[in-house]
């Protein structure tokens, strides 16, 4: 449930325990009182501040699909971090597949055929 404001503050003990890598997995919560660009501009400006204030490797991932109003949204952030990510050196966790179709009752994508994917294309990007 945090938003990405709330994670620039919370990511600083991960950063400060030196890991590898940190996947920014975060903005879906953003998209119900923002539009996609004011969504995607603080993850890539954290994706900078970690890159700037760390060794870690940046990882970002896709929205992800649910089912509800924002589905044009996640699709434009989705593109917007697409666009950054080819700029600068991280990685991108795509998400494309999970549609409508792998969504839960609730219309949350974590189903047990989505994680198996997830995980899989996680060692994919590693």
């Amino acid at each position: 449930g945090a938003t990405t404001q709330d994670m620039t503050s919370y990511i600083q003990p991960t950063i400060d325990n030196a890991p590898d890598r940190i996947c920014l997995h975060i903005g879906i919560i953003d998209l119900k009182s923002k539009a996609p660009n004011d969504v995607a501009n603080p993850i890539v400006d954290l994706a900078r501040t970690i890159q700037s204030t760390s060794g870690a490797k940046v990882v970002l991932s896709e929205l992800t699909m649910y089912k509800d109003a924002h589905k044009e949204s996640v699709k434009s952030v989705n593109k917007l971090l697409i666009k950054y990510s080819k700029r600068h050196p991280w990685s991108l966790v795509c998400h494309s597949n999970i549609t409508e179709k792998v969504l839960n009752r609730g219309g949350l994508h974590l189903t047990n055929k989505v994680m198996k994917y997830c995980i899989k294309t996680l060692h994919q990007v590693y």
